[in-house]
């Protein structure tokens, strides 16, 4: 816009919502198998490295719920862009009918 504002288009906002779950969904599938083979490596894995190895995977669990939450922050912030959205639309039919 020559204005310098923007525009957002809530039909692609709720599409990039969507892609963007779906991704954290598999990624989340990923993260979880690599865990399943993570406890079961680390049944017989003692020591320093084995005790590094399970510092940085238990960053990547901390990382992926950051992920999830940080999914589901965007999805309200889209909900919450329709919900105004559509209550300025309505005060505008109200006032110039």
């Amino acid at each position: 816009m020559s204005d310098g504002g923007f525009r957002v288009d809530l039909t692609e906002l709720d599409e990039f919502v969507a892609e963007l779950k779906k991704f954290v969904e598999r990624v989340d599938d990923q993260v979880e198998a690599i865990h399943s083979k993570v406890d079961e490596l680390h049944v017989n894995w003692e020591g320093e490295a084995a005790t590094a190895h399970h510092q940085a995977h238990q960053r990547w669990h901390t990382g992926m719920k950051d992920l999830r939450d940080g999914t589901s922050d965007i999805a309200a912030a889209a909900r919450n862009s329709h919900t105004a959205f559509n209550g300025v639309q309505e005060l505008h039919r109200k006032m110039w009918p």
